[in-house]
């Protein structure tokens, strides 16, 4: 397990490398000149080279690049042209938003999905079943960003039941800043009044963001279980007169679980990449409409942030899977190649 650790821990140091430098690369072939966009289309000539030299854009590309990698080692990932801040600081403002709305789709899609994806399993054709098939080609028909919008034009306008953006109300103030998440800020301050309100305005960027996620996992989980129902050793456990409850939980559940967490460990880093489109959907404060901002106004250092950001978070979930790997089924083991 250390060397398991050691590797996906190496696998980081490579990823941000390799990250870095193809998203250095690409925002600086991107056409557009950023100083010439935050000055303004009235700015004088001076001014935007001034702009330039604040911001180190009039250094030679291989500079650049090495001044970032120097700020990284310290922490330092740059600073916005937009927001004036420096990005972590942004970070440190944006982050928890999203972490909020991927951790309540990730719940949906683990609490959802997998239960519904069994529950088919074991009563093919049923109504479970037909539903989870009409649940699978909705959720992985549509486009994330039109079902957004289809969610909104329901809920909102039409039914008039749920808020269509934003993490609060207009008149609604953050709780006291402890994590950065409002549900859990919010229970720590007494004020369930604005808990019932964080929750509400999740409701629909969370569903709309875990949906495409949900129906993957629905499918695979039940082919899953099929499987595992049809193997030789699940039909000696009933010939052996284990009840239905004991061969679920002690045969059917652990090894039908081993490919459901690998699809589910893919999902959440398509929940990361989902974020941008959600959040701009539903004007969630988080890192993914940060990134959009950014790339509409060639911001390049919060664009590399996120970029990177969300490298180590993939990898590291990656590395959470092959660790539940070996807690699902303590034969898997992973050992260094000869030669």
């Amino acid at each position: 397990m250390l060397f398991l650790i050691a590797k996906r821990l190496l696998l980081i140091v490579v990823v941000l490398a390799g990250m870095s430098v193809i998203t250095f690369g690409l925002t600086r072939i991107i056409p557009g000149d950023p100083a010439r966009l935050l000055a303004g289309p009235e700015a004088r000539a001076e001014q935007v080279e001034a702009l330039r030299q604040q911001y180190g854009l009039d250094k030679p590309v291989l500079t650049q690049y090495i001044d970032y990698i120097g700020g990284l080692f310290h922490g330092d990932f740059g600073q916005s042209l937009t927001t004036r801040r420096p990005v972590t600081e942004d970070f440190a403002e944006f982050v928890p938003a999203t972490v909020e709305l991927t951790a309540a789709a990730l719940l949906l899609i683990v609490f959802i999905g997998i239960p519904l994806g069994f529950l088919s399993a074991r009563r093919p054709n049923g109504v479970l079943d037909h539903f989870s098939r009409i649940l699978t080609v909705a959720g992985m028909s549509m486009p994330v960003f039109w079902l957004g919008v289809l969610f909104q034009i329901m809920f909102f306008k039409w039914l008039a039941i749920l808020p269509s953006g934003g993490r609060l109300g207009l008149i609604e103030s953050a709780p006291p800043h402890v994590t950065g998440l409002y549900t859990v800020d919010s229970l720590l301050a007494g004020d369930f009044g604005l808990f019932k309100s964080a929750v509400i305005h999740l409701i629909l960027p969370a569903f709309t963001l875990a949906l495409a996620s949900l129906a993957t996992i629905t499918r695979v989980s039940r082919a899953a279980v099929i499987g595992v129902l049809r193997t030789d050793y699940v039909r000696t456990a009933y010939a052996r007169g284990l009840s239905e409850r004991q061969v679920t939980t002690r045969h059917v559940f652990k090894n039908a679980m081993i490919p459901t967490v690998t699809v589910l460990g893919m999902q959440i880093g398509i929940l990361l990449g989902g974020n941008l489109i959600v959040e701009a959907v539903f004007s969630w404060p988080g890192i993914g409409l940060y990134a959009v901002n950014a790339i509409k106004n060639l911001d390049f250092a919060p664009i590399m942030g996120v970029m990177l950001i969300s490298a180590v978070a993939y990898v590291t979930v990656n590395l959470i899977v092959d660790l539940v790997y070996l807690l699902l089924n303590p034969r898997i083991t992973y050992v260094r190649e000869p030669g």
